[in-house]
């Protein structure tokens, strides 16, 4: 997810810069960061597994 999130920033990025106005994006997520996103994630996931394997999520 992360991944895409930085392909996407970057090309938006890059044409914003190409027709001469400011980045879209023009925050840079640092590695703590990126941990705390990537363990969200994780545990939504793992919240939305259980809800659909019938858990009821409570």
């Amino acid at each position: 997810m992360t991944r895409a999130w930085f392909l996407f920033v970057l090309a938006m990025d890059s044409l914003c810069r190409t027709i001469g106005t400011s980045d879209m994006y023009p925050f840079v997520l640092t590695r703590p960061v990126i941990g705390k996103l990537a363990f969200i994630s994780r545990a939504g996931s793992a919240r939305a597994v259980g809800i659909t394997a019938g858990s009821g999520g409570g």
